[in-house]
């Protein structure tokens, strides 16, 4: 949308007539608009986010997202489950069945990081397509892992795909009114939830592997990645990253695609925002930040180390119950003498129906 641009003077340090502000101003200072009259002429993403509303855009990228959580909660129940069918399919040893769930949580965490720094640093869309292509790709592989070497390393490679897709969250509350954000949120768990309980019923189907039962588990990312081609980039990331043209063509995207039109002005960062309504002038250039920068000082490194401790014992608990269910429900197959009563214990329908309560419970 082509507005006519203000009157614009950039300020720097020279600018400012208290010559003790001057000596002490930072050689790199914010260029801003100090034109008076252009308050009122300008706007945030986050603006225009609220003056846009909730539309057409907003809600393909849900069903992307929620079609994503789909897959990700029947993944969660196939950790339960993958080992006892996979330890009958290649006879492995209680110690190999507990790898192959390793693997997938040490890949997750390597993806966390790896996409977290792409979605950072090229994109919310790019992390999250790379993310979701990566776990989509890896569990159709799957059908042909023939033996549990290479059962193993697709398992490692699933989890990093998996790791990123936190990553769509971040995108998705990035372009949405703040009054739908929860609203959202309920219904992506609600599709998560679901997927966690309609896994267990695919091993009940006759004549569906547990490689086939995988492989339409992950389907879902197919139809995610499809919607997410024609979904703009988050402009909230855009601006960050100083692509301010492209923020501006994002905006109008979005606006375009739900009948609506931008607020009138030129867009301006929240800082340049700040300053006309009344802020300092000599406020030093944002830096990008770093992952130390959690730990600048004693509040943040008390915060940061909390929040892990947190995370950490809420992902071991709820996780450690997904992944026991199926081996509590083993140890019921195990004879008198404390050996299994034959080399290979599948998981009974009857189980299955179990391991299906069991997480509709959680």
């Amino acid at each position: 949308m082509a507005t006519a641009k203000p009157d614009y003077k950039l300020l720097t340090a020279e600018d400012t007539e208290d010559p003790d502000r001057r000596r002490a101003a930072p050689l790199e200072t914010l260029h801003i608009a100090v034109k008076r009259d252009a308050v009122g002429q300008v706007y945030t993403v986050g603006d225009a986010i609220e003056y846009i509303g909730a539309g057409r855009t907003q809600y393909m990228l849900m069903v992307a997202v929620s079609l994503s959580a789909l897959s990700q909660g029947m993944d969660v129940t196939f950790l339960s489950i993958l080992p006892s069918q996979a330890g009958c399919a290649f006879n492995l040893t209680r110690w190999h069945r507990a790898f192959i769930t390793m693997v997938y949580f040490l890949g997750s965490t390597i993806g966390a990081f790896m996409f977290g720094w792409i979605g950072d640093r090229f994109g919310r869309k790019m992390g999250v397509m790379a993310a979701l292509s990566v776990a989509a790709y890896t569990s159709i592989l799957v059908l042909f892992a023939y033996s549990y070497v290479w059962l193993v390393i697709l398992r490692f490679f699933a989890g990093i795909g998996v790791g990123g897709f936190s990553l769509r969250n971040s995108w998705l509350f990035e372009v949405l009114p703040t009054a739908y954000r929860v609203r959202a949120a309920c219904v992506v768990l609600f599709f998560w939830t679901s997927g966690t309980a309609l896994d267990a019923p695919l091993f009940m189907i006759p004549h569906v592997s547990w490689k086939n039962a995988m492989a339409i588990s992950f389907a879902p990312l197919f139809v995610s990645l499809v919607i997410m081609i024609f979904i703009p980039e988050s402009p909230r990331l855009l601006l960050q990253l100083g692509y301010e043209e492209d923020a501006c063509e994002a905006l109008e995207k979005y606006a375009m695609w739900n009948g609506a039109s931008l607020p009138p002005g030129e867009l301006v960062t929240e800082e340049e925002k700040a300053f006309l309504q009344g802020g300092d002038p000599l406020k030093k250039k944002k830096e990008k930040a770093t992952f130390m920068d959690l730990f600048k000082t004693r509040d943040l490194r008390l915060t940061t180390i909390f929040l892990c401790l947190i995370w950490f014992a809420l992902f071991f608990s709820d996780f450690g119950m997904y992944i026991m269910t199926s081996e509590l429900l083993q140890i019921a197959h195990l004879d008198g003498t404390g050996a299994a009563a034959g080399s290979c214990t599948p998981l009974t329908h009857g189980d299955l129906i179990s391991v299906m309560l069991a997480n509709v419970a959680s």
